[in-house]
């Protein structure tokens, strides 16, 4: 260790001569250890910048790991201290600049990290240039060092396709390298990738080839293809005319004797099946009330409603289209208020007291018997619940006497006329509700 801080010393003091017997201009510092920036870069720091130079000392400011630090190197190399002192932007790399480049329409790309620097060559039109970046993504010098090969159409391709030993050439995506196609070889379906020089990378089996169609199966065939409510149009001879939905829309549709749809073309637009839950909605919006569905499990589905006074049973079609009404009874009409106060009390309840909910159905706490009942019913007088909250209170004797008196009345009693064995009487009880007589009155 001695040494090695007599070695140092040496240096340095030998350093410090050299500085002294140099020019001013030159006098900048004396790194021996080599520069700055390279032990910074050996030590796995990026987008390193010197803040300042002294004559033992350089000291300036890099990124390692997402954070910025401020690091000071000594004459020998060696760094003498490192402080956090915040973040950095993500390392830009080869992906980064690959994504960049797309974005900005370059393809055939190629990227890598060289230093303090990313180099990449990418296809622009049918240049194949050499690209230079700075960590931060920005071009710093671009130059054309060829040619990139012709892009493809689909006729080019299924030439490709059958010079490989393909047949039944489908082209799913030709408008950006790499290419997609699938073909018949054997018996098998398989998926190529084509690469935009016109290459064959990689190829998957997807299936089996299907000889000629059966006509009477083509339907079957194009629902298995996503297409739904299929119509042949001509299903006699290929190529063979059709019509179905794809999603909303309607097309027609030319298909080979192989079952290849050859050319599809909207003719207009097509309605999606309705939801089952939206059978309610739909009749509502067809002027109806009081709606039951009585089948919404498959179509056609069944319901009945309301319309004015008539009860109508409802045919309505997979695609929400009403198919058929037929009036089989009448529906009740709505009732005021009163009317269904009315019906209560004959029901038996008392105390009667509604009022209407945010439903415009009747609402209210009422009695029957000694009961305390929160009742709850629609516009039509049928009870939609019925929940017990409680007792009623009614007054006693002495209080309804008491009333009476309060009001003017005078020597009150309060007389109770039933029947007993047949025979009718008539009690008379004081204000205590003590029994005074009875007379008989007659019979029952």
């Amino acid at each position: 260790m001695s040494k090695f801080r007599v070695a140092a010393a040496a240096a340095i003091s030998f350093a410090a001569l050299a500085f002294l017997d140099a020019p001013a201009s030159h006098a900048q510092n004396l790194q021996l250890g080599g520069s700055f920036e390279q032990t910074l870069e050996a030590n796995g720091y990026r987008d390193i910048k010197v803040t300042q130079r002294r004559l033992t000392i350089t000291q300036g400011e890099a990124c390692k790991g997402g954070k910025k630090y401020r690091v000071k190197v000594n004459v020998l190399g060696v760094i003498s201290s490192a402080r956090e002192i915040g973040s950095c932007a993500q390392e830009f790399g080869g992906e980064q600049a690959i994504a960049v480049l797309r974005r900005r329409g370059y393809t055939d790309i190629e990227a890598r990290r060289n230093r303090g620097r990313i180099e990449a060559a990418a296809c622009k039109g049918a240049d194949r240039v050499g690209i230079v970046m700075d960590l931060r993504g920005r071009v710093q010098q671009e130059r054309k060092v060829g040619r990139c090969g012709n892009a493809v159409d689909e006729g080019q391709l299924t030439e490709l396709m059958e010079r490989e030993g393909f047949t039944r050439v489908k082209i799913l995506q030709a408008q950006t390298a790499p290419f997609l196609a699938q073909g018949c070889r054997n018996d098998d379906r398989i998926k190529v990738v084509i690469s935009r020089r016109g290459r064959i990378r990689n190829q998957q089996k997807i299936g089996e080839c299907r000889q000629r169609i059966d006509p009477a199966n083509l339907a079957s065939i194009l629902e298995e293809d996503g297409l739904r409510r299929v119509k042949i149009v001509q299903g006699r001879r290929a190529p063979f005319l059709a019509e179905a939905c794809r999603e909303n829309a309607r097309v027609e549709l030319v298909i080979g004797r192989f079952g290849r749809i050859q050319s599809e073309t909207t003719v207009g637009r097509c309605r999606r099946d309705i939801n089952p839950k939206a059978l309610t909605s739909l009749i509502q919006k067809n002027g109806f009330n009081r709606i039951r569905i009585l089948n919404d499990r498959s179509p056609p589905y069944l319901a009945e409603a309301c319309r004015k006074s008539d009860l109508i049973e409802l045919v309505i079609g997979r695609r929400g289209k009403i198919r058929s009404q037929e009036r089989i009874g009448t529906c009740r009409v709505q009732m005021s208020g009163d009317q269904i106060s009315q019906k209560l009390r004959d029901e038996g309840y008392m105390q009667v007291n509604l009022e209407r909910d945010e439903e415009r159905n009747w609402r209210g706490n009422i009695c029957k018997q000694a009961d305390k009942i929160a009742i709850r019913v629609n516009v039509f007088g049928d009870v939609l619940s019925a929940r017990k909250i409680g007792a009623c209170r009614s007054e006693s004797v002495l209080d309804v006497l008491t009333r009476l008196e309060g009001r003017g009345a005078e020597q009150t009693e309060l007389f109770v006329e039933g029947c007993f064995r047949n025979t009718k009487y008539r009690w008379a009880f004081d204000r205590l509700g003590n029994r005074i007589n009875r007379t008989r009155i007659g019979g029952c």
